[in-house]
């Protein structure tokens, strides 16, 4: 019986070291569901600035309405400074072009930022695989142990057929030695 209890020992170690290992998945999960939560963080101050950056947009507008104020009432007043007020526009057109090109980077910088959730997402689906893997890993192992669990049985059973029959044989000799042991006694007393 030594070597059945040395194999369940044996297997009792090996569930130790899965369910470590299934500790150590939920650890690195952990650790990965902080790291996303810093990237979202960081991803939420770069809003800001985005933000801010709308916001002095906006009051340049406002600046720009205003000299737009003053050029149609300049215009209404001195038809001669047609060529300055001419200026004046493609100053405006600059601006307005600047500013394009500022919406242009602020659209580049949003594909960057969905290129990096579909990274992320990537990686989820990656990890998702994992664990499936890790899941199968585990039926395989519940398999083999049931497995194992009818192999015990059936030693177990083996084992006892073979105790009884030993012992029915050491019965009978014994018996037969006392037997013997008995005639010589009579006889010769």
């Amino acid at each position: 019986m030594p070597a059945l209890d040395e194999r369940v020992a044996f297997l009792e170690g090996r569930v130790d070291e899965h369910s470590r290992g299934a500790d150590e998945v939920r650890a690195l999960v952990v650790h990965l569901d902080a790291k996303v939560d810093r990237r979202i963080d960081g991803l939420d101050g770069r809003f800001e600035t985005i933000d801010r950056r709308f916001d002095a947009v906006d009051r340049r507008f406002d600046t720009i309405d205003g000299r737009f104020e003053t050029i149609d009432r300049r215009f209404d007043a001195v038809d001669q400074r047609f060529e300055t007020i001419d200026r004046r526009f493609d100053a405006v057109d600059q601006r307005f072009e600047t500013i394009d090109r500022r919406f242009d980077a602020v659209d580049r910088r949003f594909e960057a930022i969905d290129g990096r959730f579909d990274a992320i997402d990537q990686r989820f689906e990656a990890i998702d695989r994992r664990f499936d893997a890790v899941d199968r890993r585990f039926e395989a192992v519940d398999g083999r142990f049931g497995v194992l669990e009818a192999q015990v049985a059936a030693l177990d059973h083996k084992l006892s057929r073979q105790f009884l029959w030993m012992m029915s044989v050491l019965t009978a000799v014994l018996v037969s030695t006392i037997g013997t042991l008995l005639g010589i006694v009579l006889t010769s007393g």
